[in-house]
């Protein structure tokens, strides 16, 4: 038999190199398309193309006047539900007014306070905020333009991404 000859070597630590080759595009891991959840008109876009945002900064203002008096409305007839109601209240308290009365006041308060608290909604809606930290990838809707809100197809306003994830998606 043949004698092989051993060699002894120390233990080091270092690093394994691989590399890989591939074609594609490189894409952020998080963008999220930014659309309006109510219809109205742009009055101002505070960001530009590549422009770097936080979370919860302000990127679009909707025209908000319409809104503005539709609260001022249904605060209006918020008012009105609620001190009927009181009345009612009171007076079914001694007996004065049948119960269903009483229903009918309670349910125009609810409808009255549902109504309000839509409108309220609606209102801080007319504000778009980014979502995730990020920049902004293309050109935003100029002000000016009328935008609507779609289930399907959603009117794309702008698109924010998270530039410090990326992938490469290959073709």
């Amino acid at each position: 038999k043949p004698v092989q000859e051993l060699k002894s070597v120390s233990v080091e630590r270092g690093d394994i190199f691989s590399t890989v080759s591939a074609t594609g595009t490189i894409v952020p891991v998080n963008s999220v398309s930014i659309s309006s959840k109510i219809s109205g008109l742009i009055r101002s876009v505070l960001v530009n193309e590549n422009d770097i945002v936080k979370t919860d900064q302000v990127l679009v203002i909707l025209d908000d006047s319409k809104l503005r008096a539709l609260v001022l409305q249904t605060k209006a007839k918020l008012d009105n539900a609620t001190a009927n109601f009181n009345r009612i209240q009171s007076l079914a308290a001694m007996g004065a007014v049948a119960l269903q009365q009483l229903d009918s006041a309670r349910m125009d308060y609810e409808v009255a306070k549902a109504v309000y608290d839509d409108s309220v909604s609606q209102l801080s809606d007319t504000v778009i905020k980014a979502p995730i930290d990020g920049m902004i990838v293309g050109k935003p809707i100029p002000a000016g333009q009328t935008v609507a809100p779609g289930i399907s197809t959603p009117m794309v306003l702008m698109t924010v991404a998270d530039m410090s994830k990326m992938q490469i998606e290959t073709l």
